[in-house]
């Protein structure tokens, strides 16, 4: 088993092997929030909700506006000619890329583009899959096609539009692996969410960074209500201005009624050393360890269920978990109500958010690796694996074995309709694991 680092359950790839290995952008309109689709519009994946206090990064959108077009216009003042225009945004963890490629997102649908994709992209099998969910939904799938034919035929499908379209691959992290999966002409506009740096070379380069000290001041403000400006740039200052540390503080201050210099206090008194491992190489941005920390000890003392959900939270994909999965717990003495209260109570300290329609539940990967990590330190890494595990095993035995031939299996997120070997019918919707 691998390090905390990459120890986690993936169930949007397409099969649970019972085993796991560790692994102003528009200048004259603002979309900054999630509308809802338009009749005959297509918005397929887990894009993010509007969180608490957004704040706007008026440059960077105009950045991306700049490459990919005015949502408004349809993109056709984008760079590029007849090819596709690919944009990549790359930084720190916790800078806020998801977001912001989010932002552009809910502009081309209050625009009204036809179809706009969001693709988790950390591994192969994702692409493939989201992909393939995406040509089903355009009507290209058919029914014999396994997930890379029917992602081709997406694929395909994106080359050939007139029509303006969006397609996000979120948190890649291979640039041939994504590349492959971009159309080389057509209306499509493309944007890939990284942190890794190399696809700043190969694409249209947008480089994130962190909140400026008034983006700081104004996010700390309208979420906590305090005003105290020298209170909030000290705070900032301490967190080094990064959008997920902050988020982490202002929701704790506003949920205990704190002042900056109370949570300064607490923040700067917690004792990490004792929840996580010395950190080698890659340690994390100043004071984000000590933030999240901070907000998951709160949380669970308040709600002691809550431990057990971010426990499995942090093992589980980071591509967002979706709800029915969750509700299994319900089987096991939780009821579904309670699950949605530690999850109510969850997205109020800003530890996870939900997506669009509010149907998944995503973790950011930074406070995954946090909880990780705290779990390796104290041993329980392989409890946490082990529970996330038989949850998977509870949620496939709810599922469908086959369907009659010929007939696709409901589109899911978390199901194949590649037919098994042995009755050449759709396998059950199940998970696999990502190895490192």
């Amino acid at each position: 088993m691998g390090g905390a680092e990459g120890d986690h359950v993936d169930f949007h790839d397409n099969v649970f092997h019972d085993k796991v290995v560790g692994a102003e952008y528009h200048r004259h309109e603002h979309h900054h929030y999630p509308p809802k689709p338009e009749p005959g519009q297509i918005v397929e994946g887990d894009i993010p909700q509007r969180p608490p206090g957004f704040q706007e990064r008026p440059q960077l959108m105009e950045r991306l506006a700049e490459l990919l077009g005015e949502p408004g216009t349809g993109g056709r003042e984008a760079r590029g000619g007849g090819a596709v225009v690919i944009c990549a945004l790359a930084g720190t963890p916790g800078v806020g890329k998801t977001l912001l490629a989010a932002c552009y997102a809910w502009a081309c649908q209050a625009a009204r583009w036809p179809v706009i994709a969001w693709i988790a992209a950390e591994t192969p099998n994702q692409i493939l899959t989201g992909l393939a969910a995406l040509a089903e939904r355009l009507g290209q799938r058919r029914p014999d096609d396994d997930a890379a034919t029917a992602a081709r035929r997406a694929k395909a499908w994106l080359a050939a539009t007139a029509q303006p379209a969006l397609l996000v691959f979120d948190n890649a992290t291979d640039v041939a692996a994504v590349r492959a999966w971009c159309p080389a002409t057509g209306a499509t506009r493309v944007v890939i969410t990284s942190r890794n740096r190399a696809f700043l070379r190969a694409c249209q380069p947008v480089q994130m960074e962190m909140f400026t000290p008034a983006q700081a001041a104004a996010f700390l403000h309208e979420r906590t209500g305090l005003a105290d400006p020298a209170g909030a740039a000290e705070l900032a200052t301490e967190l080094g201005h990064l959008p997920l540390a902050l988020a982490q503080a202002a929701a704790m201050i506003s949920r205990l009624s704190l002042d900056y210099h109370g949570y300064l206090e607490e923040l700067r008194a917690f004792p990490v050393r004792d929840y996580l491992p010395a950190q080698h190489g890659d340690a994390y941005p100043v004071g984000t360890a000590e933030a999240i920390l901070l907000s998951v000890t709160q949380v669970e003392n308040a709600r002691p269920a809550a431990q057990r959900l971010l426990g499995v939270l942090a093992v589980l994909s980071p591509a967002g978990v979706p709800l029915p999965i969750l509700h299994e717990w319900s089987g096991a003495g939780t009821e579904t109500t309670g699950i949605r209260h530690v999850l109510a109570d969850l997205a109020d300290t800003s530890l996870i958010t939900f997506s669009e329609d509010r149907q998944t539940v995503v973790m950011h990967r930074l406070i995954q690796r946090v909880l990780r990590e705290r779990a390796t330190h104290h041993g329980g890494l392989g409890t946490l694996l082990d529970q996330a595990t038989g949850l998977l095993r509870a949620f496939n035995a709810t599922l469908p074995e086959a369907l009659p031939p010929g007939r696709l299996a409901p589109r899911s997120r978390y199901s194949s309709n590649r037919p098994t070997p042995s009755t050449g019918r759709p396998a059950p919707a199940t998970a696999s694991m990502l190895t490192c």
